[in-house]
């Protein structure tokens, strides 16, 4: 729940807390991503699941999170 809150600050206070909008939406992805990484492993239950499919999930996690941190950094000048 304080992740949701944090993200939701984060958003309406633009350019309060962070000076670069990269940071922000940084920020915003990385907790997103963390909040989809609690899904997999709580709710898929992939927690109890055989070490290879556990590596592989936290990877797609990991990859994804980073690629669209990637693709937005351009997008901003402020």
């Amino acid at each position: 729940m304080l992740i949701s809150i944090f993200s939701w600050v984060v958003g309406i206070n633009h350019g309060m807390l962070f000076e670069r909008a990269f940071l922000e939406s940084a920020a915003i992805l990385i907790l997103a991503f963390f909040k989809v990484r609690l899904v997999i492993i709580h709710f898929m239950e992939v927690g109890h699941a055989p070490t290879t499919l556990k590596l592989s999930c936290e990877a797609w996690v990991f990859v994804s999170c980073i690629g669209l941190i990637i693709m937005t950094g351009g997008q901003f000048q402020a």
